[in-house]
C-alpha cells in the first residue's frame, strides 16, 4: 500500500508544478505524508504479534477456557 502513496505523491508533486494552487493536489501529498507519519509506525507493533511464538491468544485444545 505505501508503495501505492509514493506514487500518488510523485504525481501530485510533479502536477503541482503546473498547477501551483491545486487543493486537490496538496491535499494528495498531505494525506500520504500522514500515512508515513502515523500509519507505517504502527506496522513495527503488528510485526511483533504476529512474529511472536507466544501464542496466548489461541485456544490449544477443547478444555481450555479463553478469557
Amino acid at each position: 500500500m505505501a508503495w501505492q502513496w509514493i506514487k500518488q505523491g510523485i504525481t501530485a508533486h510533479e502536477k503541482l508544478q503546473s498547477e501551483p494552487n491545486s487543493d486537490f493536489l496538496k491535499s494528495k501529498i498531505s494525506t500520504m505524508q500522514h500515512f508515513f507519519e502515523y500509519e507505517i509506525p504502527q506496522l513495527k507493533g503488528l510485526q511483533e504479534r504476529l512474529l511472536s511464538m507466544t501464542k496466548t491468544t489461541m485456544k490449544k485444545d477443547d478444555t481450555e477456557i479463553l478469557l
